[in-house]
Parts: C-alpha cells; structure tokens; sequence
C-alpha cells in the first residue's frame, strides 16, 4: 500500500498512517481485509482493498480511488488502458 501511495501520489505515507487502515480494515472484515507479508509487513487483500477504497468514496474521496486506478493502468470505464506504444504492428 505504501508503494501504491508513492506511485499514485509521488509522497510515501507518514510514519504510522497505514496502521490505522490496517486496523480499520481488519476490524471490519473480521480480519479478513488484511494478510502478513514477508513476516513483518502488512497487505490488503482484495476485500481489504475494496472496504478502504468504500472508505475513501464515502467520504467525499472518491478521486482517490480513481488516481490509483489510473496510475495502475485502468481508464474511466475500468478496462486496461492500452499503451500506444506496445504496439507490435499486428493490427
């Protein structure tokens, strides 16, 4: 989550920020939202991913959600964006 906020926003999350959002979504998914990864670093899981990105429309953030999208390579109607220039000439 951490490099996700760093490639969509260009800022690293602040010491401790995330451990709320752990805990949020842990709570709410009877632990379900979240996994340990590596042994000492906390992911979401999908349904994680999905609760806090609930989090963030229903409090008027929903830009957010849509800058992540689109930096990973999703466009407005939520299909893979296709890069020009992977173009091999086949078509």
């Amino acid at each position: 989550v951490a490099r996700m906020q760093r490639r969509g926003f260009g800022v690293a999350p602040a010491p401790g920020e995330l451990d709320g959002l752990w805990r949020t979504c842990a709570d709410a998914t009877n632990g379900a939202g979240v996994i340990t990864l590596d042994g000492d670093r906390t992911g979401l899981t999908p349904r994680g991913f999905l609760y806090a990105h609930g989090l963030f429309v229903a409090k008027g953030r929903a830009e957010t959600t849509w800058t992540l999208l689109r930096v990973h390579g999703y466009d407005d109607a939520l299909e893979p964006m296709v890069d020009d220039d992977d173009d091999d000439g086949d078509g």
